[in-house]
């Protein structure tokens, strides 16, 4: 399950990428039709074009820095959990003082006919969000 593991993790990767690249259809790839995201002190978003509607107006007028540590992969034939920490840096185009905010993840993941991995449900939490240090 090595190789299993290290798709997961190169899954993150790229998820990532697209994410700092404000790539939102690439970013659909990362994700079932079905996902669910359950993002803190707000309503679930169900389904992909809910999650894709969020991040359009989340991602509308910033820069974004983001970062993602993953403390651990279990998997169990189709299904899958990854966790970790991530680290958020947000920049404002319209200038201002880049705001961080730090927490930590559990993702559900489902392989594909294809044999990739998607991530069916996703969860964070917050630890803080402070203005970054010029």
């Amino acid at each position: 399950m090595p190789e299993e593991k290290t798709a997961i993790e190169r899954l993150y990767a790229a998820s990532v990428a697209a994410l700092n690249a404000r790539d939102i259809p690439a970013l659909a790839a990362f994700y079932t039709d079905d996902a669910i995201q359950l993002p803190p002190d707000r309503p679930p978003l169900v389904g992909w074009k809910a999650i894709r509607s969020s991040l359009e107006n989340e991602l509308s007028g910033i820069t974004i820095e983001a970062g993602v540590q993953i403390v651990e992969v279990v998997i169990a034939g189709s299904w899958a959990y990854a966790r970790g920490q991530h680290r958020t840096s947000v920049i404002p185009q319209a200038g201002g003082r880049p705001m961080v905010t730090t927490g930590s993840w559990l993702d559900i993941l489902n392989r594909q006919a294809d044999r990739s991995w998607r991530i069916a449900r996703s969860a964070w939490s917050n630890h803080g969000t402070e203005e970054e240090e010029a």
